[in-house]
């Protein structure tokens, strides 16, 4: 379960940085 929400948080932090970044 850890390992999924490591991955689900960098997935996330990759997502809105792309998001953010033009």
């Amino acid at each position: 379960m850890d390992s999924e929400k490591k991955r689900f948080t960098e997935e996330a932090t990759k997502y809105f940085r792309e998001r953010v970044s033009p």
